[in-house]
């Protein structure tokens, strides 16, 4: 492949990092891949892993497979690890939302994975049946992949760094809570997503839960083995249609129903500009996103654009490489986030670093946390 910049770099794509989690597999924990014989074929992305889009079924099973991209030369580069997000519900490490071409610019080498998504990675019965978790401890078995053959591509297993947006920033932060990921990683950028949002940890019973599930899917039982049993034979599709009439989205709630504007003109009502930028826009500044933009080209890319992600990727690496975020031939010192000073660099069109980023607004919260806790119901 070709990077932005016009380097040559190496793409492995396809790369099964553990057995395919079919027939009795299903709702298992990832298992170790078998050794494979002769030349494996890692010249294209192997498949997504089931989802719904819009109500179309997409990807198989078989889905647990990374992408490598990098220089090879002799030099150990650091590794920058992406989790992509998607809700839990759907994504995929694949280049068209994820393209490498610029991150290879800045000297690193770049794994992308996809992991379980929505009750096949998910689902749990709340004993040892089906403990549950399952999507994560796929991204474990991609880290431990790493840790033991990134070094035939030339990255370095001892400069690892994690990321991912939404729910890959959740991702990202559960592995830094979790001791099975202990000695994995070495480095966190979490892009937005924590595992505080409500709606992320299912605190109830996880039994019902998955009997819930089951009985949507003509399983009726009270036996988890004989639940999971049942589920195993089911067609995919029907697992995932059932799934997504039974659960709000995890991250935002259920929005399929909301007030309109019966009569009048909304322009009258809602006249302010929309200003700022929505989630997941600083994807553009680290990736090629070329499912929803023309392919990185210097041609149809403006010069205020190839700037920023000049910017935003040389901050991310360089973090990656040495845990301080720095950019060449520019003065500027990002200065840590403590409770006691609340430093944050703002990345505008002119980078500078400030302090009490929405301050008004998290004393709002921190006073509503506060009624909440002593019982109070005025203001």
């Amino acid at each position: 492949m070709v990077s932005f910049e016009g380097k040559i770099f190496n793409a492995f794509q396809g790369i099964p990092y553990a057995k395919p989690p079919i027939k009795s597999l299903r709702f298992e924990p990832p298992q170790q891949v078998d050794p494979w014989s002769g030349v494996l074929d890692a010249t294209k992305e192997g498949h997504i892993c089931p989802q719904l889009k819009r109500g179309v079924y997409l990807g198989n099973e078989d889905c647990l497979f990374l992408n490598v991209y990098g220089i090879s030369d002799g030099t150990k580069r650091p590794v920058m690890v992406w989790i992509h997000g998607g809700g839990f519900l759907s994504g995929s490490g694949n280049t068209n939302m994820f393209g490498p071409e610029f991150l290879i610019d800045t000297d690193v080498v770049l794994v992308t994975l996809n992991y379980r998504l929505d009750a096949l990675g998910f689902l749990s019965t709340g004993d040892s049946v089906v403990s549950g978790n399952n999507g994560l401890k796929d991204q474990v078995a991609a880290l431990k992949w790493i840790q033991e053959e990134i070094v035939l591509f030339g990255g370095d297993p001892d400069r690892v760094t994690i990321f991912g947006g939404s729910a890959g920033a959740v991702s990202v932060l559960l592995h830094m809570l979790s001791p099975m990921s202990r000695g994995l990683f070495h480095r966190v950028i979490a892009q937005s997503g924590t595992p505080l949002l409500p709606g992320i940890m299912h605190l109830s019973s996880r039994l019902s839960e998955a009997a819930k599930l089951a009985q949507a899917v003509s399983c009726h039982t009270n036996s988890s083995d004989l639940l999971v049993e049942c589920l195993r034979e089911k067609p995919i599709f029907e697992i995932l249609a059932a799934s997504a009439l039974l659960s709000e989205h995890r991250l935002f709630g259920g929005t399929e129903f909301l007030p309109v504007v019966e009569a009048g003109s909304a322009s009258r009502m809602f006249n302010k500009p929309v200003i700022g930028v929505p989630h997941g826009d600083e994807l553009h500044y680290l990736f090629n996103v070329s499912l929803l933009v023309p392919s990185a080209s210097r041609e149809n890319s403006g010069t205020k654009d190839i700037e920023k992600t000049k910017q935003v990727t040389e901050l991310w690496a360089s973090f990656a490489k040495d845990g301080r975020p720095s950019l060449q031939n520019v003065d500027l010192t990002w200065s840590p986030f403590t409770e006691q000073s609340s430093n944050y660099l703002d990345i505008d069109t002119e980078l500078k670093m400030a302090t009490g980023f929405l301050d008004t607004r998290v004393a709002l919260w921190a006073e509503l946390n506060r009624l909440l806790n002593s019982g109070t119901t005025g203001m």
